[in-house]
């Protein structure tokens, strides 16, 4: 059974990431309460698509993303791995295969909308949990609230393409890192047996 504090940060996270990504929908409002209709505990309600705009593969990525953000924050949060709600993993798959499908060559990779989203989550931390404990005492946030809150840190948002930038970067690092231990390891002096 998930607690108040869990649900609350779940949906923070949607909340907070399809705010700040450029390309995401953004939101209309949040909220915590059950919905008996179809059975969530919590729900975002992502803006409405403008009329006639194209989807493109950052905005089909950035609102993956947005889908995969509550259970990889309920995760962070609790120590635990979270399984994915059914609408949370049909928004993932059904957008992440659309942003695969229209990428161009060589841009995305299958798990690249939930490395992104687990850096975003990372990054966005003190604004989720800032969102979580406004829907504790609330019950429910507008979007209008969310961008505020998103925005005092965030103004600009970020775009799709500087998280993916990010993100490579701390990955070239990590490497860095690790070939420089090995060759380190390298360097040392072997032990003859006796």
């Amino acid at each position: 059974m998930k607690t108040m504090h869990e649900i609350a940060t779940h949906e923070a996270a949607h909340a907070v990431v399809a705010t700040v990504l450029r390309h995401a929908r953004g939101v209309e409002h949040v909220s915590i309460l059950p919905d008996p209709t179809d059975g969530t505990l919590g729900k975002v309600t992502f803006r409405a698509r403008v009329p006639g705009a194209e989807a493109t593969w950052e905005s089909s990525l950035a609102q993956a993303i947005a889908f995969a953000a509550g259970e990889i924050a309920a995760s962070r949060m609790t120590g635990e791995q979270q399984a994915f709600g059914e609408i949370d993993l049909e928004g993932v798959v059904l957008c992440g295969a659309f942003a695969r499908m229209s990428a161009p060559p060589g841009r995305l990779s299958s798990g690249r909308a939930l490395k992104l989203a687990e850096r975003l989550i990372s990054i966005m931390w003190p604004e989720i949990e800032a969102v979580a404990l406004e829907l504790l005492q609330s019950t429910g946030l507008d979007g209008v609230r969310v961008r505020e809150i998103v925005a005092q840190r965030w103004p600009a948002g970020i775009s799709v393409a500087d998280l993916d930038v990010k993100v490579m970067k701390a990955d070239l690092d990590a490497h860095e890192i690790v070939m420089r231990e090995l060759r380190s390891i390298a360097k040392l002096p072997r032990k003859r047996s006796a």
